[in-house]
């Protein structure tokens, strides 16, 4: 309740610089806050409490970046660090910083376009991730606005993307399915940890719920094994072919992260599957080779899988693999369907 109180705050203060700025009556009356020598102390308090706001609860962490956005994009336009002389000369000093509200102004708006592109490419509520991974939000709190989106994204019903006609037969874990999906997971680079990133596509393969799952594999993971090269910039086609990749980044991973992927891909498997949906595929992406099934060591991770569930190795990795000479492409080559 404090952090929407602050954000609405954050944005009631705002408004009301920006109608004494520009000379229109402020849409609620404010005592104190009527004219340009009080604008900039109105936009002052309003970036507070936009930053505030995630204090008291940052899973309202994007609007109050949305909030902060629009207040230093406000003391931009308005304000120059050369009002600085005539404030002073006034008697008092400005109570904002121009060139630095200009500053975060670009990186707010870089940021918030990320993000998104983020949830209309990953799918609806999906902006917690990138919240995550920028390290404007708790894990904590992103665990609950994850679990939202599960709920949300998994609703029984003919209107959900994994509905089939023909429902899935029962067995242990799965009572009165309606649908089927395919799970697509890879260890991913967050918070200088590796992370395995679960996504769910539907029986044509199309991408429904990216990253609708996230989990800390091993927190002092060196991420830059699961990264491919960032000084070259990838094509979407690049990616999908594994031409981009400089360097084999399918077996990488710590054994660590290894062993926790398994556990965190079996919890996955329960918990889709008592929400009526069957997974008959999963896909091992950057990272996740090493855990395949058929591998030696691998016995308890094979006990946990769906019983229809088949296991492939991501095709860009595999292609990227031979490219590169790597000796495990046969092998890549060899499990693709």
């Amino acid at each position: 309740v404090t952090a929407i109180l602050a954000v609405n705050m954050s944005i009631l203060l705002r408004r009301v610089a920006e109608a004494a700025l520009t000379g229109k009556p402020p849409p609620q009356p404010v005592e104190g806050v009527g004219g340009r020598d009080y604008a900039d102390i109105a936009l002052g308090l309003s970036l507070s409490m936009a930053r505030e706001s995630r204090e008291f609860d940052d899973t309202y962490a994007l609007k109050s970046l949305e909030a902060e956005w629009r207040a230093s994009k406000t003391i931009a336009a308005h304000f120059e660090e050369a009002d600085r002389e005539r404030y002073s000369a006034e008697g008092r000093a400005l109570s904002v910083m121009p060139q630095l509200a200009a500053e975060r102004a670009e990186y707010f708006k870089a940021l918030l376009a990320n993000l998104r592109l983020s949830a209309k490419n990953q799918g609806p509520g999906s902006e917690c991730v990138g919240l995550l991974t920028c390290e404007f939000m708790s894990v904590s709190s992103y665990y609950r606005l994850e679990a939202e989106r599960f709920d949300t994204v998994l609703a029984r019903g003919e209107a959900s993307p994994f509905w089939t006609e023909k429902p899935p037969p029962a067995s242990d874990g799965l009572v009165d399915g309606f649908g089927v999906a395919t799970v697509v997971a890879s260890l991913v680079p967050i918070r200088d940890g590796q992370w395995i990133a679960i996504s769910l596509n539907d029986i044509q393969g199309r991408d429904i719920a990216m990253s609708i799952r996230c989990r800390c594999c091993d927190k002092h993971g060196d991420c830059d094994e699961i990264s491919s090269d960032p000084k070259r910039g990838e094509t979407w086609l690049e990616g999908q072919f594994g031409i981009g990749q400089t360097r084999s980044i399918s077996h990488a991973g710590s054994d660590k992260a290894h062993r926790n992927a398994a556990v965190f891909l079996a919890e996955f498997f329960k918990d889709v599957r008592a929400k009526g949906i069957e997974l008959l595929n999963l896909v091992l992406g950057a990272g996740l080779f090493d855990i395949h099934p058929e591998r030696p060591g691998n016995e308890e991770f094979a006990a946990a899988l769906p019983p229809m569930m088949e296991v492939h190795y991501a095709i860009n990795h595999v292609m990227a693999d031979a490219r590169l000479g790597a000796a495990e492409a046969l092998e890549g080559m060899s499990r693709l369907k």
